[in-house]
């Protein structure tokens, strides 16, 4: 019987030894390394470290990580001071509200306990900070927002629904974009003018949707690697012109989605493919500048909300080579269509 028992307690130890065993390495990963942008920021030392109403994770090779914006008069700066050590701004802390990464951690309602958090008028970034998180801007409440100025990559949904954004600074330094939502309801933005020496990395979907006040935008040709997809432009109320510069290849379905303003368009000699229902509900569209290089013209470009069917076309001017302009007459023999 004690043989039993001996047995039995022998088999029990090594279980246990693995438990122990899994519950020190648990409590080690919080210390792990972490490299950030290249940059070793070493184990961490301090966790929720609340200075000058901003909370930070500070690393042990003297570097800080913003994990949370705490109060209405936070200050962030390009470093901190704890317990007599100097640690350098580096990082936004990826977070994860409802599955989006970084989700408003300058957003007005904060992503803290403590309530309300209003960002001031006007947001500047440390230059100190290598790169920022997605979303990271969303629902910001500033009128105007200087990035750092070493910054290299603007992420996903930078500005996702800044309602008062008025103007954003892009640095020299970028060398990528994220058009993805971009811009995403922001409804005070007036006039834009993407960085062209930089790549666009993903689509340009939904980049200005809901940009009710902008009245003018530049695109370079680089936007999107050259593609504008699913509306780029939607529900953008006063949007009157829209400049597209040579580079830009496809025009996707419904780009120009519900664009009341809208009355003219060219397309750059570079476009060579135009998706049905691009011009889906823009109803004051009197001027279509069709590219010279197009392989093919759509049946259906103009669509309207109800239904399945075509808008009136009887309003608008088709402008083409000289080649297809019985073609295009054929397709639309309600507009108006003349050689360029």
């Amino acid at each position: 019987m004690k043989k039993l028992r001996h047995s039995k307690y022998l088999f029990l130890c090594p279980l246990i030894l693995l438990m122990m065993a899994a519950l020190f390495l648990a409590g080690c990963s919080k210390k792990k390394n972490l490299t950030y942008d290249g940059t070793d920021m070493g184990k961490l030392t301090e966790r929720s470290v609340d200075i000058m109403g901003v909370r930070y994770n500070l690393y042990s090779n003297g570097y800080a990580e913003v994990a949370a914006v705490l109060n209405p008069y936070f200050e962030l700066s390009e470093s901190v001071t704890h317990e007599g050590t100097s640690y350098s701004v580096v990082k936004i802390q990826e977070n994860n509200f409802g599955g989006v990464s970084g989700y408003g951690i300058f957003n007005k309602v904060g992503i803290s306990s403590q309530g309300l958090v209003e960002a001031p008028e006007h947001l500047a970034l440390p230059d100190t900070l290598l790169s920022l998180p997605g979303y990271v801007f969303a629902e910001c409440t500033s009128s105007s927002i200087t990035l750092p100025s070493d910054l290299k990559y603007l992420p996903l949904g930078a500005f996702y629904c800044c309602s008062n954004l008025e103007t954003v600074e892009f640095p020299d330094s970028l060398e990528k974009i994220c058009a993805v939502k971009l811009f995403t309801g922001c409804s005070s933005l007036t006039s834009v003018e993407l960085p062209k020496d930089v790549s666009y990395v993903l689509s340009t979907d939904y980049l200005f949707s809901g940009c009710s006040s902008l009245q003018s935008v530049t695109i370079p040709g680089a936007c999107g690697g050259g593609v504008l997809s699913e509306r780029t432009f939607a529900d953008c109320d006063v949007l009157s012109e829209i400049i597209l510069e040579d580079g830009i290849t496809t025009i996707g379905f419904r780009t120009f989605h519900n664009l009341p303003a809208l009355e003219e368009i060219v397309f750059p000699d570079s476009v060579t493919e135009i998706k049905d229902a691009t011009f889906y509900d823009c109803p004051n569209l009197k001027d279509v500048w069709l590219s010279d290089n197009l392989s093919d013209i759509p049946p259906h470009m103009f669509k309207q909300s109800y239904g399945n069917y075509d808008a009136d076309t009887s309003g608008i001017t088709i402008h083409v080579k000289e080649s297809l302009v019985e073609y295009t007459k054929n397709l639309y023999p309600d507009a108006t269509v003349v050689a360029k």
